[in-house]
Order: structure tokens, then C-alpha cells, then sequence
């Protein structure tokens, strides 16, 4: 088995780090902006001859997927492996190296996001900050907020991160739905912050009863377009505002604006689009009862990062199952 590890990353000191956690093991790294995007000066399938093991950034996969007979194993930095897919050729049969994708750490990142906005949004931090620059002192209507106890979340996809989310949501005493692709009911048992499981079957009735929606779904055949349509429309009653922090192609931007400007929705936080980045021209931008960040719920770092490979690594040489292994068949 192979003791180089190739390592093409712009996750900050990551080939240190790696080098750090396995110092057996030779560390190659290739400045990740040499050999991505327009402008390169360098060719990376010459880069990449005869590598097996490779830890980089989906874009740099992407490039690998044909071109490197010799990859036995690749680990994408990101949680995230749809753009790789997107580059899957269909005329070619799938990839035969092992593909693993990075996940944990993740969850505890993102699930901070999601609180911090629900905070943000219940005790009216954007609006105190708005009345700050205009020097107001104390509206009425900032003491009427609810405690996170009393508010209901529902989770849509309640894998790893979903349900790290989920327990970061019960701690604050919320009261959490879930919605998972298959056998809700026996789910119960292995995560037991949500209290109510559904399959989308059930996704009108987590709907009808979230606070807050929350969507973690990866971007797959069965995930692409789920609330296209009228299916916010169950939102209604108590205002759910719609946060999205997994894949923007979950619902189509047509689709969004008509939920917000229907009424449906009493809001929305959006850190994924279906197009990246969001146009200029986007309605979205204007909405008063819309946050917007540029995709930074839950980013890379190198410590989480090294921390699986090493553990992978070792699976590798051993071998052994590896975490977080992507099936190709399903795309995730």
C-alpha cells in the first residue's frame, strides 16, 4: 500500500496538518490554485501520475474522475460531493476508486449556524442593529420573543450533520421533527433527539407543525425540486420560516418567492442556492424577511479534516471499512 499522500487543497495548512497526524507517511502537496480554474499553469493528470491516495477539494476530484487510472482512494475536504457527480460522464462506466468525503465536525459547525440565526431571528438582532444606526432605543416589540423551548424545529434530512443538529436543537429544550428517506420508524433508537420521525410521505405534517424548517438534503435525484410546488403552503398557519443550509436546488427560486410572498413563509435564511453566487438581479436580495450568507454555514478546517483522513487512512492500510464513504450508485 502506498505511503505518499497527494494532498491539493485551499483548506488552510492542511498538508502540515497532515503531515503532523501521520508523520510515517510521505506528504506531496500541489498549491491547489496551480492547477484549478482558468488560468493554470500546470496540468494536473501529469501532476497526479501513478498517485493512489489523494486528499483534495471537489474541483481537483472532479479533474481526477478519468484521468488517473492509478487512484486507488480519494478524500474530498467538503461534506458536500454533488459537484463531483455533476462531472460523472455517462457514457463511461463509474469511477472505480474508493471515494470518501469529509464529515466530521461538520454537524457541531453548521449546527451552530442554525441556532445562532434562530436566536438571531427570535430576539430580533437584526432589527435592534437597524434601530441602533438609526439611534432608537427599545421598540415594544423586541421583549415579545419566544424561548427556544417553546419553539419547534423540523429537520429535513437527519443523517450525520442532521442529527448532530438535532442534538444541539434538544439541548435548547426544542422540540424536534425529522424527515428521513426510509424506516422512520425504526430511527427512534439510534437518535433519540428527534421526537417525531417522518418519511417524506410525512412531510406536509412536519411542515404544518415546524417553527422552523431546516433543510440539510444532499442534492440527489430524489432531493432535487422536493419543495417545488405548493407544498410550503403547509407552512402557513404558524409562519415556519425556511432555513437551508444543505443544497439550494431543493426548491427552485420561483418557487421560494412565491412561498414568502404568499404568506406562507414568515421568512427565510438561505446559505445555499441552486446557482452560485446568487445573482444580482435576484429578488431574493431585497426581501426584508430574508437573511443571505455566501455559503459559510459549515466550512473546512484543516483539523477536522486531518482528524478523518487519519482514521481513514489507517482503515485504508488496514483493510478496513472507511468512514463516510460515498456510494456511487446514490450519489452521496
Amino acid at each position: 500500500m502506498s505511503g505518499i499522500v497527494h494532498v491539493i487543497s485551499e483548506v488552510v495548512g492542511l498538508s502540515s496538518q497532515i503531515q503532523k497526524l501521520l508523520p510515517c507517511v510521505k506528504v506531496i502537496s500541489i498549491d491547489a490554485k496551480k492547477v484549478i480554474g482558468k488560468g493554470t499553469d500546470e496540468k494536473l493528470p501529469e501532476l497526479l501520475k501513478n498517485v493512489e491516495i489523494l486528499l483534495a477539494d471537489p474541483l481537483v476530484i472532479t479533474e481526477a474522475l478519468y484521468s488517473v487510472p492509478t487512484l486507488k482512494w480519494a478524500q474530498c475536504t467538503w461534506a458536500g460531493v454533488d459537484s463531483i457527480f455533476k462531472k460523472l460522464d455517462s457514457s463511461k462506466p463509474l469511477p472505480d476508486f474508493l471515494l470518501t468525503r469529509s464529515g466530521e465536525g461538520f454537524g457541531s459547525i453548521m449546527a451552530e449556524y442554525v441556532i445562532g440565526q434562530i436566536i438571531a431571528k427570535e430576539r430580533f438582532f437584526y432589527q435592534i442593529m437597524d434601530e441602533q444606526r438609526e439611534k432608537i432605543w427599545g421598540s415594544r416589540k423586541l421583549t415579545s420573543y419566544r424561548i427556544l423551548s417553546n419553539i419547534t424545529i423540523g429537520i429535513l434530512g437527519v443523517g450525520q450533520i442532521g442529527t448532530e443538529v438535532a442534538k444541539k436543537c434538544k439541548a435548547f429544550g426544542m422540540t424536534v421533527w425529522g424527515m428521513v428517506h426510509s424506516n422512520p420508524e425504526n430511527r427512534r433508537d439510534t437518535c433519540p433527539y428527534v421526537d417525531h420521525f417522518c418519511s417524506t410521505d410525512g412531510l406536509h405534517h412536519l411542515l404544518s407543525n415546524s417553527d422552523y424548517v431546516c433543510s440539510i438534503l444532499p442534492s440527489t435525484t430524489a432531493t432535487r425540486g422536493l419543495l417545488n410546488g405548493n407544498i410550503l403552503e403547509a407552512c402557513k398557519e404558524r409562519q415556519s420560516i425556511f432555513i437551508n443550509v444543505g443544497r439550494g436546488d431543493v426548491i427552485e427560486e420561483e418557487f421560494l418567492l412565491k412561498a414568502l410572498k404568499s404568506g406562507w413563509l414568515g421568512g427565510a435564511i438561505l446559505d445555499v442556492f441552486p446557482k452560485e453566487p446568487l445573482d444580482k438581479n435576484s429578488e431574493l436580495w431585497s426581501l426584508p424577511n430574508v437573511v443571505i450568507t455566501p455559503h459559510v454555514s459549515a466550512v473546512s478546517f484543516s483539523s477536522n479534516v486531518g482528524s478523518l483522513f487519519k482514521t481513514n487512512y489507517k482503515c485504508f492500510i488496514e483493510g478496513k471499512d472507511l468512514h463516510y464513504k460515498v456510494n456511487w450508485n446514490k450519489a452521496y
